[in-house]
């Protein structure tokens, strides 16, 4: 996986209506999320469109995995292939052969702190140790019937979302 692959923005969804984004490149005067904003029951994670990424095909083959070929797109099965691996101290949850946690993602995680990518059949999201929080949340969301797969449409391209129902 190529790190021009890796999501521009990752945004985290709470249940109490806040939305924190995280930046792949940040400008000089922006800071970076606080852990402490970050904290609360997570219920949605979006990966947006990386323009050099395989967004373009969809998610039909990693829906399949998850069971969610339905209309809404609902996660009826968790696959064996989602797991949480570790790295140097960053954490990430992640499916597919091509998600991988190498020394280039570990770098980008820990200068952004929570940082993702996502293609028709992988998916890896990855925090930094002060926010390895926020992959256990994700990792408890995944349950079938619990979460559903959806996209948004942005300018540039679709966002994948990942929404407890």
């Amino acid at each position: 996986m190529d790190l021009s692959n890796v999501s521009p923005e990752t945004y985290l969804f709470t249940e109490d209506d806040r939305t924190i984004k995280f930046k792949k490149y940040r400008h000089n005067d922006e800071k970076m999320p606080t852990p402490e904003e970050c904290k609360g029951v997570l219920k949605g994670v979006s990966l947006s469109y990386a323009f050099c990424g395989e967004q373009d095909f969809g998610i039909d083959p990693m829906a399949k995995q998850f069971g969610a070929t339905g209309k809404n797109r609902t996660i009826t099965k968790i696959p064996k292939e989602l797991e949480i691996i570790e790295s140097e101290g960053v954490k990430a949850i992640k499916f597919g052969r091509y998600a991988k946690l190498n020394s280039r993602m570990v770098r980008k995680t820990m200068e952004a702190g929570v940082i993702g990518y996502w293609d028709d059949s992988s998916l890896i999201i990855c925090a930094s140790p002060e926010y390895e929080f926020v992959i256990n949340s994700i990792q408890e969301m995944f349950k079938p019937n619990h979460v559903r797969f959806g996209f948004s449409r942005s300018l540039f391209g679709y966002n994948l979302l990942i929404l407890a129902i």
